[in-house]
């Protein structure tokens, strides 16, 4: 009980009156190892607050996590799981992640595979039910409101790739690494864009800028399948 009297030292509850008059507790303070340091409940408000410090969720074994709506809803209705929108209303000099994982290995310890965030969205059971709707692992909708004038320096994209890694990657290190189908459904192409012109894809019949038969390519992309390499080449326009 030491370690949690030194976490939680006072607690104080918040009471207020029912629609008969009867007292009820509406919200609850936890104090820490001083009074600024403090978690406050507010039941009529549904939220949970932690003032002057992190608040850590945390579970005392490895094989245990924090679960977020871990449930099957029986209401017709939309359904989001979980929702963070954080909002600068000043002023900023560094940046802002809507969420930020980073699992890890400490040095000194091997392990078998790393994987920073996992979506896995499943269609369960073998009876009917038609999905009549798109079925993504991220949607990433880049946008500004209607008027806006703002400047965006940097480039704007869906998907920020960065490789830091020192040492040893046996079979190579990519972008994007697609096994292949694992149901009875093959994977029927690598991209798709909704119409010519999207996203930067073009169909037209004899209407690249550079010849492929006559003009030298400025480059390639590296592409593997499986182990063997493979190159398409592009061209410098400007």
């Amino acid at each position: 009980m030491g370690a949690i009297t030194d976490y939680a030292s006072e607690h104080c509850p918040l009471f207020g009156l029912d629609s008969s008059g009867r007292a009820k507790i509406i919200g609850f303070d936890f104090y820490g190892s001083s009074s600024s340091n403090y978690l406050l409940w507010d039941a009529p408000n549904n939220k949970l607050t932690m003032y002057g410090t992190h608040l850590s969720l945390q579970t005392d074994s490895s094989d245990k996590n924090v679960r977020i709506n871990n449930q099957t809803y029986t209401t017709a209705a939309s359904i989001v799981g979980m929702q963070c929108k954080p909002r600068a209303g000043v002023a900023m000099t560094a940046g802002i992640y809507g969420a930020e994982f980073e699992p890890g290995i400490n040095s000194g310890f091997a392990g078998v595979s790393i994987c920073g965030v996992a979506s896995r969205p499943t269609i369960k059971g073998t009876a009917a039910g038609n999905i009549t709707g798109v079925v993504d692992c991220f949607e990433a909708a880049l946008g500004s409101d209607t008027g806006s004038v703002r400047t965006i320096t940097g480039p704007m994209s869906c998907l920020h790739a960065i490789n830091n890694t020192h040492g040893t990657v046996t079979n190579g290190i990519f972008v994007i690494n697609a096994d292949a189908a694992g149901g009875n459904t093959a994977w029927t192409g690598f991209l798709r864009v909704a119409a010519t012109g999207a996203a930067g894809v073009v169909v037209s019949s004899d209407g690249m800028v550079k010849d492929p038969e006559g003009d030298t390519e400025a480059g390639y992309i590296s592409i593997y399948v499986g182990s063997t390499r493979y190159e398409i080449p592009f061209y410098a326009i400007a």
